[in-house]
């Protein structure tokens, strides 16, 4: 009852007015520029910015409330309200209905509105602007799904180990054995570990680094997945930023040149020739198509 006619006078304040104002602004845009389709509704893009403008509205009235009076009378007035002895008893009824049969059933009713809502609802043409500030990068595996992928890995695995020993696999594995110890290849090996002990490569590295540190931080794991919130993506951004600069300063360096030739001629010595030729006939074969 406190809470309720704290709202009263806040309501009918100057400050309580002009937040009803701002929100009715909001409102008018909404109601303005959504139409009804014969399968859900339509916002008209053209109005985006005006929306954006009227809620950049609403936003600054609240960080203005924050520095008023009446924050300090919410603050205190919810303290009371939910460390009150009757919250407590709704509290512990809560609990007890969570675990009842009538629970584990809305519960489940719910789930099914959720997951018939997440299936059949399509949110579509929203703007870059509006993207941008959506909830980032989601990836997760669809229930069910993590049996399918390690079902079909073992289904991999078990073909593999019924073709690896037969000529045309053989062949292969021997060629990229001989090319992978020829002495172009070494000369590859050799030329990278020169440049990773160089100050470039050293610099490259921490970038690099630096980079897997801030996404580490950022992913955060999910029941099925993963998900990497829009607030990481400006740092991971700003680093990527760092690590392109470093290969555009790159390939005005002696180390461009000196790499572009060490690749050209590992990739056409004869090794890599006989190789290629394994490869092709790898690629007619039984096996191939069975992998």
């Amino acid at each position: 009852m406190r809470v309720k006619k704290l709202d009263q006078r806040f309501l009918k304040s100057p400050a309580g007015k002009k937040l009803i104002k701002e929100w009715k602004d909001v409102g008018r845009v909404l109601k303005n520029n959504i139409k009804k389709t014969p399968n859900g509704i339509h916002f008209n893009n053209k109005a985006v910015n005006r929306l954006s403008a009227e809620l950049d509205d609403v936003s600054d009235h609240y960080e203005y409330l924050g520095q008023t009076h009446w924050a300090a009378k919410y603050d205190l007035a919810y303290k009371r309200l939910f460390t009150s002895q009757a919250f407590n008893k709704v509290k512990f009824a809560a609990k007890n209905f969570k675990h009842s049969p009538a629970g584990k059933m809305l519960k489940k009713e719910v789930m099914e509105l959720g997951h018939a809502l997440k299936t059949h609802v399509k949110v579509t043409d929203v703007p870059k602007k509006w993207q941008k500030a959506m909830h980032g990068l989601r990836v997760e595996l669809e229930e069910g799904a993590e049996q399918e992928i390690e079902a079909a890995a073992h289904d991999v695995e078990g073909t593999w180990k019924d073709i690896e020993n037969t000529p045309v696999v053989q062949e292969v594995g021997k060629a990229f054995m001989e090319w992978g110890t020829s002495e172009e290849i070494e000369d590859l090996k050799a030329l990278d570990e020169e440049f990773k002990n160089s100050p470039e490569g050293k610099a490259l590295i921490q970038e690099w680094t630096e980079f897997g540190e801030l996404l580490k931080e950022a992913v955060e794991p999910t029941e099925r997945g993963f998900h990497i919130h829009n607030s990481k993506f400006d740092a991971l951004e700003d680093q990527m930023d760092d690590i392109k600069e470093d290969y555009d300063d790159l390939e005005d360096s002696h180390w461009h040149h000196e790499f572009e030739d060490a690749f050209h001629a590992a990739f056409t010595n004869d090794e890599a020739h006989v190789l290629g030729e394994a490869l092709k006939d790898w690629e007619m074969s039984e096996e191939h198509d069975m992998l």
